[in-house]
């Protein structure tokens, strides 16, 4: 049965057959590659629904590559399957240790593949409940990654990024530039995060939908990230703009009353909850209410800006 909508798969088949084959005539949109570095290139150009391959025959170290993988923030939800010989049965244990969401002997049937695929695909965007814009986790995952941290009285901060004067950038230049600028949000809070590698394994970047962002880390540094993104984001963001506008610094729109205004560039409000020590949540609600209260209270500042709140 053929796909609706195409979903990309990353594909290591050496001879470009059988796997390429059977998934491109299930309605796959496939891409090939060759080796490691191919395989990160294609994850980062093309946000594959899986990566599946014998990776043996390229020589790749999979416990390696998996944790390689599972360690970067836009990959890590990527699926991988691993395609082994058969009666390899190191081979199995290997790939499912080092991180391999599941395996297929080969030689296979073409139904026993695409049930696998399809699986894996779907029980990933399940888990995930990605955003389809940025690939990045949405609602379901940012509260499991909260509760998570709460019930283990995990130290934490949780940053809520919020982007001002989307909406009237948005309408003055088009659904398609307002997802460029979604996506270079998603892309400097992973650079941000990538470049200050305190405990990656245990941070998070989610994308709860719109112009809204929230990561979760450990507490340490948090100004120095907060100040770090808001840098990136103000240097970056004016690339957006057309250069009249950009030389300007405003644009003309209008608001929600259909009045015309003058509206700023789009600036980022942080805001920034630390559980920690004797200042503990109880629950996600406690979060997500104390931030929209200190982003509300930014928006007034009218430039990007950042609280952390450590009351006790």
């Amino acid at each position: 049965m053929k796909k609706d909508k195409k979903q990309k798969v990353v594909v290591i088949d050496k001879h470009h057959d059988s796997l390429g084959h059977v998934l491109g005539e299930a309605g796959f949109d496939i891409v090939y590659v060759k080796n490691e570095k191919e395989i990160e290139q294609a994850t980062h150009n093309h946000s594959p629904s899986l990566i599946i391959g014998d990776f043996k025959t390229e020589d790749i170290n999979v416990p390696r590559f998996c944790k390689k993988m599972k360690r970067d923030y836009l990959l890590r939800h990527t699926p991988i399957i691993i395609v082994t010989q058969g009666g390899e049965i190191k081979e199995k244990i290997d790939a499912v240790n080092g991180g391999a969401d599941d395996y297929i002997v080969s030689p296979f049937l073409d139904d026993e593949l695409l049930a696998r695929v399809n699986r894996v695909i779907h029980a990933n965007e399940n888990a995930l409940n990605a955003n389809p814009l940025t690939k990045l986790p949405g609602n379901i995952s940012l509260k499991q990654e909260i509760t998570e941290r709460i019930i283990k009285e995990c130290d934490f901060a949780a940053y809520y990024v919020d982007l001002d004067n989307f909406k009237v950038f948005n309408d003055c230049y088009g659904y398609e530039r307002g997802d460029l600028a979604i996506n270079l949000t998603a892309q400097i809070l992973i650079e941000t995060l990538n470049k200050n590698d305190f405990k990656r394994d245990e941070d998070f970047i989610g994308h709860i939908g719109g112009d809204d962002f929230v990561l979760l880390t450990c507490p340490k540094k948090v100004d120095l990230i907060s100040k770090e993104i808001i840098r990136e984001f103000d240097k970056r963001i004016i690339e957006l703009y057309d250069k009249k506008d950009s030389k300007k610094k405003y644009i003309i729109g209008r608001d929600r009353k259909g009045r015309t205004n003058i509206y700023s560039m789009m600036t980022l409000s942080i805001a920034v909850a630390v559980s920690q020590g004797n200042k503990r949540y109880k629950h996600l609600a406690e979060i997500s209410q104390l931030g929209a209260e200190i982003k509300k209270y930014l928006k007034q500042y009218k430039k990007s800006i950042y609280l952390v709140d450590r009351r006790n």
